[in-house]
């Protein structure tokens, strides 16, 4: 019987995190034929029950601190991807790997500023640990270059993420509106007001009904706070993100508040979506800054602030475009670039 090889993946999984969850399925379903998939998860962070969610259950789970790696025979590869992952995510286990002989690759994340939690030369020495460096913006490229270290161009994994068979009613032809979660410090003392002020806008000006999607626990937490928007249905299915594609291909415009995903899947589904940033602009932190950067990858209509988002609807209406990946390389071949150098350094080393 051939034993087969497994690969780590460590991101932020196990969470709830839509935009994440999708990561992790795309990964598994690219991996599986090739790699027995070992997931990392911190289990004291992560949403209770997530082990039997897909591909949780399909998988071996390993904590977050298991720095013992060395005794994982099969374990060829370690990889750390997706999303907004800060530059150091799961460094305890990226240098345990590396100290097992491990290869150790980083894909589809971003690098939004190299300097900003560390000097740059203590960033070139923790990077120069990796294999295999591919972000998931042509800017975050360009900030590896600047430190001298050496990258390709990735892609973002969700972009291969199938959409389910079965959709919901409610979001047929309706605008779906992701509203992001902010910590108290961001959160402006009329971010209630203005959001709702907004939907009913929303409403007016298309003559269609508004449905609220939670993109992971915590935003459902939001939307149920004191301060609640209940009058607005809620679509609760942030656990299975081809079902949230599903919606949001039956949606007739998506409307992310604060959050990445949505314009990704809206791109896959080719459903029209705007980003409107919620928090103000003394307070705009690395989370915004990665969508302002994937507007070098993608195109999608962008207002930097609710007063904008809310101008441009008194004098325009709302007027959405598809999101569309921009020239160069399609999405499904730089996914399959970093699937190749993956399988290399598992072979080599």
């Amino acid at each position: 019987m051939t034993i087969r090889q497994e690969i780590l993946l460590s991101g932020f999984f196990g969470r709830g995190n839509c935009g994440d969850e999708a990561i992790l399925q795309v990964q598994y379903e690219c991996l599986k034929d090739h790699f027995d998939c070992v997931i990392s998860v911190d289990h004291h962070d992560a949403y209770d029950g997530f082990w039997n969610w897909y591909p949780y259950n399909k998988c071996r789970l390993i904590h977050a601190s298991d720095l013992a790696l060395d005794r994982y025979r099969r374990l060829r590869v370690m990889h750390v991807g997706g999303g907004g992952l800060p530059l150091s995510f799961n460094a305890a286990q990226v240098l345990s790997a590396r100290l097992a002989g491990i290869p150790v690759a980083m894909t589809g994340t971003d690098i939004a500023s190299a300097t900003q939690y560390l000097k740059a030369r203590e960033a070139k020495n923790y990077l120069e640990w990796f294999s295999y460096l591919a972000p998931r913006t042509r800017l975050s490229v360009e900030r590896l270059t600047s430190l001298g270290v050496y990258a390709k161009l990735g892609a973002d994994w969700a972009c291969l993420l199938g959409t389910d068979d079965i959709g919901d009613s409610m979001a047929t032809g309706q605008v779906l509106v992701v509203l992001r979660e902010l910590p108290k410090h961001a959160m402006p003392h009329d971010y209630y007001m203005n959001v709702k002020k907004l939907l009913e806008k929303i409403e007016a000006s298309t003559g269609l009904g508004v449905r609220l999607l939670p993109f992971c626990p915590e935003d459902e937490r939001f939307l149920l706070s004191p301060k609640n928007l209940g009058e607005w249905p809620v679509l609760r299915h942030w656990w299975n993100p081809r079902r949230v594609q599903r919606l949001i291909a039956d949606a007739q415009l998506v409307i992310s508040i604060g959050r990445l995903h949505p314009l990704i899947m809206a791109a896959n589904t080719k459903t029209p979506a705007i980003y409107i940033e919620p928090r103000p602009q003394s307070l705009i932190s690395q989370a915004a800054t990665k969508v302002r950067d994937m507007l070098s990858e993608l195109a999608f209509t962008y207002y930097q602030s609710f007063e904008y988002a809310s101008r441009q609807i008194d004098s325009l209406g709302v007027a959405a475009a598809p999101p569309a990946w921009l020239d160069g390389p399609a999405p499904s071949q730089k996914v399959e670039r970093q699937l190749k150098w993956l399988f290399t350094i598992a072979d080599n080393g």
